[in-house]
């Protein structure tokens, strides 16, 4: 049982220092779930062809945003701006 806990343990390490290496991010699990998100989301707004600067500009025009951030927060645990599909992290 011993060498299985040890080679865990490593392989755990290990992939934490090389996420942290490539994103420069501590490898927390709201991070990578925050990552994640937002990737599936890029895929599938570029799928769709959703122009999202189009859709900022309505939530504005309306002053009435959509509760989508309070939605997401409530069911993820984190928060995301329709800002950072924008921008690659």
């Amino acid at each position: 049982m011993e060498p299985i806990a040890f080679f865990t343990t490593s392989a755990g390490i290990v992939i934490g220092y090389a996420y942290f290496l490539v994103t420069s991010r501590d490898p927390s699990y709201q991070d990578v779930l925050k990552r994640l998100f937002i990737s599936r989301q890029r895929k599938l707004i570029k799928k769709h062809d959703f122009d999202i600067q189009r859709f900022v500009e309505l939530q504005k025009k309306i002053k009435l945003p959509v509760n989508s951030q309070s939605s997401i927060k409530h069911r993820l645990g984190m928060e995301l701006e329709p800002e950072d599909l924008l921008h690659r992290h």
